[in-house]
């Protein structure tokens, strides 16, 4: 099975050696997945077609090797998908030589990703293809053939533009995009698949059957749970929850893609494992932040930063609550000294601004406004 890390968030990318690192912690877990997918690579995305430089290749080629070493799989994607002409030679051309440039860094595994892109067929290639589905079918079709994909050999993975039930009306596997996809992939070829939704709150067998079924290939899930690409100015740091243990007998692999903060991303890998060995969240997440010494005042303000699915009402805040908070909070930000605290610095001063603000009776000079709040908030507060 495969089990791992995305780097497939927008916003932020790691760097070289924290990916080298990841490599390394991802095989102390027993996981043995990396999938390179970054949004902000542009050669990876926007700028599909250009090839990359040779001290680019130079370094990823390291970069497989170390993989091959800890014995964790790296992944290249690519997605051409926002530019991708279906009924160009010249794009199959200029896509089959970047996977071959790629294919030289030493990856046994390429993975497709045509998401966050339009699932509409252009109008002038609807007398060549049924859907778009029946054109990402066909794509993947001619690279499993060219490129000789086989179990043994070079795998293909495939993440399609409708990956969530949420893109649809009803049930996805009953639109006509994932009918044809289905019924033109390559048998050998497995499918990332976020759940009922882009983040899901809940992922089980039952709710992923619909699809497991239709593509004989497998399915990975690519889980969003923790990813705050979509909300910068949040972060969730609770237990990795809602996923059901039956769920992974229906899977070929399951993956995070978190959120490009190096130390916490390590974290959720940690948790993540907690989860794939049948662990109850709770118990993981009380363990794992217990070996990393987090402070207690962390323990006392951790509910603000649960999930993206918690939710409080300000009106349970007592005046009382609010400045205990907020001196848990000014230990966290000037006291405490950690990679965590440099990587949850952010969220915490604006969870730390919030609660200044709702209690009506900011702890700091009216000349420091304006470096802690945005300006209507600062009117505000005057």
């Amino acid at each position: 099975m495969h089990t791992g890390y995305i780097e497939g968030y927008y916003g932020n990318t790691l760097n070289w050696q924290h990916r080298f690192d990841m490599l390394r912690h991802l095989h102390h877990l027993g996981l043995n997945t990396y999938v390179y997918a970054p949004k902000e690579d542009l050669l990876h995305r926007m700028n599909w077609r250009k090839p990359y430089s040779a001290d680019w290749l130079k370094t990823f080629r390291n970069l497989v090797s170390e993989g091959k070493k800890q014995h964790v799989n790296v992944v290249y994607s690519i997605a051409p998908g926002l530019s991708y002409d279906y009924s160009s030679k010249k794009d199959y051309r200029t896509l089959l030589a970047k996977i071959k440039q790629l294919l030289s860094t030493g990856i046994t595994t390429v993975a497709l990703l045509m998401d966050d892109i339009d699932d509409k067929l252009p109008s002038k290639l609807q007398t060549s293809f049924s859907s778009l589905g029946d054109a990402h079918a066909r794509l993947l079709q001619q690279l499993s053939a060219e490129l000789c994909f086989t179990r043994n050999q070079t795998a293909l993975w495939f993440c399609p533009t409708i990956y969530t039930d949420a893109f649809t009306p009803d049930k996805a596997s009953a639109t006509d995009y994932m009918q044809d996809l289905a019924n033109g992939t390559p048998e050998n070829i497995p499918l990332f698949w976020t759940g009922p939704d882009v983040v899901a709150k809940d992922l089980s067998k039952v709710n992923i059957r619909h699809i497991s079924t239709l593509f004989k290939g497998g399915i990975i899930i690519w889980d969003n749970y923790f990813a705050n690409d979509y909300c910068p100015d949040n972060l969730f740091l609770g237990p990795f929850k809602g996923r059901s243990a039956n769920l992974l007998k229906d899977l070929c692999g399951y993956c995070i893609n978190p959120t490009g903060y190096y130390e916490t991303d390590k974290m959720y890998l940690e948790l993540m494992t907690g989860y794939l060995k049948g662990q109850a969240p709770k118990k993981t997440w009380t363990r794992i932040t217990s070996k990393h010494n987090l402070p207690k005042e962390f323990f006392n303000i951790a509910g603000f930063l649960n999930s993206p699915f918690s939710s409080f009402s300000v009106k349970t805040l007592s005046s009382r609550k609010i400045q205990t908070h907020i001196k848990n909070l000014h230990h966290l930000l000037f006291t405490w000294k950690s990679p965590f605290q440099i990587e949850w610095y952010p969220f915490l001063h604006r969870l730390y601004r919030d609660l200044n603000y709702i209690s009506k009776k900011p702890t700091i000079p009216a000349e420091k406004l304006v470096k802690k709040y945005p300006p209507l908030l600062r009117n505000l507060l005057k």
